[in-house]
């Protein structure tokens, strides 16, 4: 049942994610801005980046970081078919590559456990649960788990996208060139507005996009009465 909502749901979400594209790049462009501006602020999160790109050079970019890429990527797989409670049969990774297996098969899955992957950042929600955890002393090392958290998903976005990938093929092209930027842009947006004890807020961009919304909605309204 839930299968079938998602799937019916499928192409609005991307219309929606094509009208909000523009607005969330401006959103998250600000985001950056306001921390670059703030700088000694965010050291531990650029700290954090940058440790990611050193350790990537350094010792990423072997079988053990092949690996581990495509355990993140398979277990994102697994979440999302776990959350629309489908029936998890097999999971597998190695750096060759994986496979998850849920009851069904893809045939009677959803689009968003196909294309999760692609814009999850599922280290980065790790992470972003252990702060809200923590205790404020230990705020300084987690903000700099999030920075790495960060320019992974990014970096593994990037390299993961691109036309001989099956789960693109499989859940369309077209759909993923409508919902995969503002999809990304919207998890980068929440990882930084989880910073705490900064000005960057989750709820001022929500407001923002549904004001957006309602812009677009009344705008349709009055074309369709003329």
């Amino acid at each position: 049942m839930l299968n079938s909502l998602i799937n019916f749901f499928k192409y609005p979400v991307a219309i929606l994610s094509l009208l909000w594209v523009v607005e969330l790049g401006r959103i998250f462009f600000n985001m950056l801005i306001s921390m670059i501006e703030k700088q000694e602020q965010y050291d531990s999160f650029f700290i954090g980046m940058g440790i990611y790109l050193l350790m990537w050079f350094i010792l990423f970019r072997n079988k053990i970081g092949r690996w581990f890429a495509v355990l993140e990527h398979e277990l994102t797989h697994t979440i999302f078919a776990f959350l629309s409670f489908n029936k998890i049969l097999e999971l597998r990774a190695h750096f060759r590559g994986g496979y998850m297996v849920y009851h069904g098969g893809k045939s009677k899955g959803n689009w968003l456990i196909t294309i999760s992957p692609y814009f999850f950042p599922t280290l980065a929600i790790v992470v972003i649960g252990l702060i809200h955890l923590a205790s404020p002393q230990y705020y300084s090392v987690l903000i700099g788990l999030l920075g790495y958290s960060f320019v992974h998903h990014i970096h593994n976005t990037i390299v993961s996208i691109h036309p001989r990938q099956i789960d693109l093929q499989q859940v369309g092209y077209f759909f993923s060139f409508l919902f995969l930027p503002s999809a990304n842009l919207a998890m980068m947006i929440i990882i930084l507005s989880q910073i705490p004890n900064d000005s960057i807020y989750l709820q001022t961009a929500i407001d923002y996009l549904y004001d957006v919304s309602l812009y677009y909605i009344d705008m349709v309204h009055h074309a369709l009465k003329l």
